[in-house]
């Protein structure tokens, strides 16, 4: 049985996803030295997740899939865009104490099917768990897990089990060139309508749970597909900010690696690492450069990092005044509050040696100087 977002029910989709599973284990060319980068035990419980996900989703669709459906997305969605480790989940934390705004959460990422009324009873008891065993978020912040952090749609469509989502890109390195192209291109027939299918269902998801606010949405593989998101809200809000391209570079491989160590399920070496990052840069930021011009100018604001880092209030509140988004009154408490917390935290610094830094600065060349940052800060 097909539903209308494109999902196969339970257990075709079941079947779906085991077959998508061992389509990303199968990189091209095939060889024996890839099969032993396979991480079995990971791999086992990556499919239960998606076995359990499966179930979950029939529960979704025979309970809710009729009212998500019908939710209107009234308001034009604020997009934050911006390669991965260039300030996009700072931003994207100041912007979410507007209470207008909605967005995933990282609860929906662990109960992706939860009910509101669910969400209630458990939230808060597993949010005490985590704070009495000061569990951390070990890939990125390595900060405490706080529940209502929020989250990236590409993460979340992962957990759902569809394919669409470039974060398959982590869980499958080996493949993880080829999946981010094909989930940024769409170069397979059919393969954009299906994802703007899934993707509009997971925005009116948001609205269901969060009822008639703004959507709040950052998910860098978005960088890449503005055409395809002008397409779907022409009159949408985009955020951009950027960083010197050798340190985003340096900071991604330090992600790669621990995401290659805590959710991969292939082994990945330090060179492919370091090969994979600079060919998504490279891919994202001229689909952005290309993309960005067809944003109406009021529509568009693009911050410098180390500004953004400087000046965080003073940088949120010209996004509000740049973009026309009203409310700025009623949040500037929490952006404050918030803003005061995260000053006391010290950002990693990226030192290199100096044929290391030259080596980076000859590859990165044509970002640092479309970007306009000058040799060796």
């Amino acid at each position: 049985m097909l539903d209308k977002t494109g999902f196969i029910l339970f257990p075709h989709r079941l079947r779906r996803i085991l077959v998508n599973l061992a389509e990303k284990l199968k990189p091209k060319p095939n060889t024996i030295n890839n099969i032993l980068r396979i991480k079995p035990i990971k791999l086992m419980i990556l499919t239960l997740k998606l076995l359990w996900s499966s179930i979950s989703y029939v529960k979704e669709q025979i309970f809710f899939g009729r009212k998500i459906r019908k939710i209107e997305i009234e308001k034009d969605p604020v997009f934050i865009l911006g390669f991965p480790r260039s300030g996009t989940t700072l931003l994207f934390r100041l912007l979410a104490a507007d209470p207008q705004f909605a967005y995933i959460k990282v609860f929906d990422l662990i109960f992706p099917y939860a009910s509101r009324t669910f969400t209630k009873m458990v939230k808060p008891l597993l949010q005490r768990f985590f704070n009495k065993f000061n569990i951390k978020e070990k890939i990125v912040t390595n900060k405490a897990f706080d529940l209502d952090m929020p989250e990236e749609e590409d993460t979340y469509l992962a957990s759902h089990g569809s394919k669409y989502s470039v974060a398959w890109s982590f869980i499958f390195p080996v493949s993880s060139s080829r999946l981010y192209r094909r989930h940024i291109e769409f170069n397979e027939p059919g393969s954009k309508d299906k994802w703007m299918k899934r993707y509009t269902y997971l925005l009116k998801k948001i609205l269901y749970k969060r009822r008639k606010k703004q959507l709040l949405l950052k998910n860098p593989s978005s960088t890449a597909r503005i055409n395809t998101l002008l397409e779907m809200f022409p009159n949408a809000k985009f955020i951009y900010i950027y960083r010197n391209p050798i340190y985003v570079y340096s900071s991604s491989c330090r992600v790669f690696e621990k995401a290659e160590q805590h959710v991969s399920v292939q082994r990945f070496g330090k060179q492919d690492t370091e090969d994979a990052i600079f060919d998504f840069y490279e891919l994202t930021m001229d689909h952005y450069q290309r993309g960005s011009k067809n944003i109406p100018k009021k529509n568009l604001i693009e911050i410098r990092y180390e500004d953004f880092i400087n000046k965080k209030y003073e940088t949120v509140k010209h996004i509000y005044k740049k973009l026309n988004i009203p409310g700025f009154n009623l949040a500037e408490k929490s952006i404050v509050e918030l803003v005061d917390k995260e000053n006391s935290f010290k950002p990693t610094t990226h030192k290199f040696p100096e044929e290391k830094y030259l080596q980076l600065e000859k590859k990165f060349h044509k970002y640092i100087k479309l970007l306009g940052y000058n040799r060796k800060p």
